[in-house]
Parts: C-alpha cells; structure tokens; sequence
C-alpha cells in the first residue's frame, strides 16, 4: 500500500496511490493510478502536508512572519 501527494508552490495539492482509507484525498477508496487535484481544498491557501501511513494533513492560512515588539 502506497500513495503519494504532490505540493505545488501555488498551494494545489496532487495525490495518487493506493486510497484504502481515503487517505488521498479523494473521497474514495479507489486506487487512483495518475496524479488528481484534491478537490477538497483546490482554492485554499495550502502552506504545507505532511504524510503518514493512512492519512494526509494540510496546513492552510497565512503565515505571519513580522513581530511587534
């Protein structure tokens, strides 16, 4: 069981794979063979994934790097 995920610098996300648990995003637990946009959170501000064995998390929003002192 594999599936992989793709983070693009205009924040869209990729993912394709075995999806057993629906960890593709896909809203299925169909194998998906060729990379597809997850459609779920396509317009977010996606920053960041992180992958594990059954599940994949996104970071969305806006980072905020100034500090007032």
């Amino acid at each position: 069981n594999w599936y992989t995920d793709l983070y693009l610098d205009t924040g869209d996300v990729y993912s394709w794979g075995t999806s057993t648990y629906g960890q593709t995003g896909h809203n299925s637990a169909a194998y998906q063979p060729i990379p597809r946009i997850i459609d779920a959170i396509k317009g977010i501000n996606v920053r960041q994934i992180s992958c594990g064995q059954n599940h994949t998390l996104a970071l969305t929003g806006t980072f905020n790097t100034k500090t007032k002192i």
